[in-house]
């Protein structure tokens, strides 16, 4: 790796080489010093998104639905900030992605609905260290209004 790479990089090339340390160079390729995985995982640790207040939220679709653009826009419509955003593969079905939301707010009730009325599929939320089960808060919902 050369020395002016982001840590990014590093984790990359870790994992594709499988390995813990990773050595860094300078322009003419001279030895500078090593770098490992734990540090790297610091580095990632301290960014400002993963720290402070706030909440993730997990929405599941298939990748050709995929917009950054138009879901920061429903998102941002509410006065609400995405710190991060991360694309993963969804395990369950090969054919969609997970996008991992962390925001700048702790309560994701008009986010959700906002989300969900542009036929989003809201799959998990974080916040104050808990999950939050959708369909399980849906279900109550419904119990509710049934026993009225």
């Amino acid at each position: 790796m050369m020395h002016h790479q982001h840590f990014y990089d590093v984790m990359e090339a870790a994992i594709k080489n499988k390995i813990q340390v990773v050595p860094v160079l300078d322009e003419e390729q001279d030895y500078m010093g090593i770098i490992t995985i734990n540090d790297t995982l610091a580095a990632f640790g301290q960014m400002s998104a993963l720290q402070g207040q706030g909440s993730i939220l997990v929405l599941t679709m298939q990748e050709r639905d995929y917009s950054l653009g138009q879901i920061s826009r429903l998102i941002e419509e509410e006065n609400v900030k995405i710190l991060s955003a991360y694309v993963s593969p969804d395990e369950v079905d090969p054919y969609n992605i997970k996008l991992t939301l962390k925001l700048n707010t702790t309560d994701l009730t008009r986010i959700i609905a906002t989300l969900e009325r542009f036929e989003y599929r809201v799959t998990a939320q974080f916040q104050d260290g808990s999950k939050y089960d959708v369909g399980r808060d849906r279900l109550d919902m419904l119990f509710k209004y049934l026993d009225i």
